[in-house]
């Protein structure tokens, strides 16, 4: 907003409206409200006394003698009431007035990645435990059918020879995977086509090599060709399970807040080793992330700017951000006392209005974090195996097929020993 001239300010080590301090008693505008929280007539006259500095420095003319005009204050140079970010509590909100906001904001976790060539069984990561157990049935059950294919062929004597049998059994493992798809002329399939049962089950498998081919062939080249790399943490989930990592955060901060709630929960594990760990130097902290010895848990703009910036004057990037879905979500608002006129208050919202309806706000978002998207190259990187109900047309055909064919194998058979008992 600053680079948009809607106003101009100069950062401050300050905070006029509170923070929490070491020894659990807020400062600021903030602990002054509680302090006085007996005579709540006290808080605009102590909010005024604290914080009547003339603040805001607008390059605008008209922005300035309107806001000389409304409030009786002429700006002054180096002060401001911009400071934070803070998380929204009743102390806080009841010394403060907030504006529109700015932006949407979430929380993530600025985690190493872990290259898919150190885990030799990767394939066995593009399908879940439960579709890979029917993929072995699937075997297991074609290789029965060939076993009983082979005890029904009309060559006697080639039935009791091992040999004969191990040939039988690859050449029509080969036609299922997809050698000359069952064509009619080869000798180990011509007389199944005199079989309606045995025809039933080819044509069913066969179709469903169709369907893996053409359907999920694209899916797992995308998740596991193309893209090499992974988070190695993708939710606190993943992170709980990993007891030697380290949860890295800023003290007093809006996320070391939000995992301040996960105290009394499931997840309380992981709050205890948050307070365990205080952060001193972001770049040393980002190394031992990149080494996987530790973990960022930061706003997600934040987290990209830092790995784009390290990613620009170290060319390193082995960091990626990983947005933690639906955990302490919030909106990003500018903050005023309360005694400023609701007319200025207003003025300033349509400045905000025009800021984000004018796209300027994700212009200077994309700048902020090109870096990162050139570090990134666009890419995402973070993969998962696919589940069954990805996969369930498909088993579901194979399954209604099958349980077709064998009805129609035993019904067979069955006729087939009712004629010979009636030769007999």
């Amino acid at each position: 907003m600053k680079q948009s001239r809607v106003f101009d300010y100069e950062l401050q080590m300050i905070s006029a409206y509170g923070m929490l301090g070491p020894d659990k008693k807020w400062t600021g505008m903030v602990g002054s409200a509680l302090r006085n929280f007996i005579k709540p007539s006290l808080l605009k006259t102590v909010s005024k006394n604290l914080c009547s500095c003339k603040t805001l420095i607008f390059t605008n003319p008209s922005l300035h003698r309107r806001f000389a005009s409304t409030t009786g204050l002429q700006p002054c140079r180096k002060e401001t009431d911009i400071v934070g970010p803070f998380l929204v509590e009743e102390d806080r909100g009841s010394a403060v007035r907030f504006l529109d906001p700015v932006d949407f904001s979430q929380l993530a976790i600025a985690t190493g990645l872990t290259p898919a060539s150190q885990y030799p069984f990767v394939i066995f990561r593009a399908f879940s435990p439960e579709v890979w157990l029917l993929f072995l049935s699937a075997i297991i059950f074609a290789a029965l059918a060939v076993l009983l294919i082979h005890s029904l062929l009309p060559y006697s004597c080639e039935k009791g020879k091992f040999q004969s049998f191990l040939r039988y059994l690859w050449l029509f493992m080969m036609s299922l995977f997809g050698k000359d798809f069952g064509a009619k002329r080869s000798w180990y399939l011509r007389h199944i086509w005199n079989n309606r049962s045995f025809r039933f089950i080819q044509s069913v498998w066969l179709m469903t090599c169709i369907i893996f081919v053409n359907t999920y062939q694209g899916n797992i080249i995308s998740n596991f060709t193309s893209n090499t790399l992974k988070p190695k943490y993708e939710s606190l989930e993943d992170v709980m399970e990993d007891t030697q990592v380290k949860i890295a955060t800023y003290a007093n901060s809006f996320p070391f807040l939000c995992l301040k709630k996960l105290n009394g929960t499931p997840l309380r594990p992981l709050w205890l080793r948050v307070s365990e760990y205080e952060v001193s130097d972001t770049i040393q902290l980002l190394d031992s992330v990149e080494e996987g010895k530790a973990v960022l848990v930061a706003e997600i703009g934040l987290t990209k700017s830092y790995i784009g910036e390290r990613f620009k004057q170290t060319g390193k990037c082995g960091i990626r951000s990983v947005p933690l879905a639906s955990f302490c979500s919030s909106y990003i608002a500018l903050g005023f006392r309360k005694e400023l006129p609701a007319t200025f208050i207003e003025n300033f919202n349509v400045g905000i209005l025009k800021f984000n309806e004018g796209g300027l706000s994700q212009r200077h978002k994309t700048e902020s974090l090109l870096f990162y998207d050139i570090c990134t190259q666009g890419r995402s990187s973070t993969t998962h195996p696919l589940g069954l109900i990805d996969l369930i047309g498909a088993f579901l055909l194979l399954v209604a097929g099958l349980v077709i064919s064998i009805f129609c194998m035993i019904l067979e058979i069955a006729v087939n020993r009712k004629l010979l008992r009636k030769q007999a």
